[in-house]
């Protein structure tokens, strides 16, 4: 079946019938950050690991949790566990046991509305694809990809940049410790 592509010719999925089968494209899964395609709308780009990429309709947040259920986690007790452990339950890591990595959230699309400081769209990165990071301003990162992709600009700073993979990093050893999850695979989340 054909679809759709924007002028880069990356394949955009706008509806939740017209995606590929999760099992073709979750477990690969690299990136994702949401961004905006004209004549389409708000959109989620998609990289997995091969450096294939694509577009869907969906927003971030049913994103993480369409990755969540594919994975079998209960996204409330990992949101309770982030909690205890960080004093915060926004933009949870998503741990990834059998492929033995977390999502982190990375601010990835800053407003330009005046007064909105802290408003902005975050994307998920898996933190083990990460080649380096590297710094593009003082408010603005690059982030290498395993995979060859750049993502280029995001705002944020470096700084904040590490301390985002630190975080996520310390939550999937806190759940490995903890027994919940194992070097392969869930237990009780």
């Amino acid at each position: 079946m054909e679809y759709p592509t924007n002028w880069r010719a990356v394949p955009i999925y706008p509806t939740r019938r017209t995606f590929p089968p999760l099992d073709a494209w979750v477990p690969r899964l690299e990136a994702w950050l949401p961004t905006y395609v004209t004549g389409y709308g708000n959109l989620v780009d998609v990289t997995l690991e091969n450096g294939d990429r694509f577009y869907i309709g969906v927003h971030t947040k049913r994103m993480w949790e369409m990755v969540a259920r594919y994975h079998l986690i209960d996204t409330g007790e990992l949101k309770r566990r982030y909690r205890e452990l960080h004093g915060m339950s926004q933009n949870v890591p998503l741990p990834v046991a059998p492929r033995r990595t977390v999502l982190a959230a990375f601010k990835s699309r800053a407003t330009c509305r005046v007064g909105y400081k802290n408003d902005g769209a975050m994307g998920y990165i898996a933190v083990a694809r990460i080649a380096c990071i590297e710094e593009a301003a003082a408010d603005r990162v690059h982030i290498h990809l395993r995979s060859g992709r750049i993502l280029t600009h995001l705002p944020m700073s470096l700084r904040h940049c590490r301390s985002q993979v630190m975080r996520a990093e310390n939550f999937y050893l806190h759940l490995l410790r903890e027994g919940v999850i194992a070097d392969g695979g869930w237990q009780r989340l």
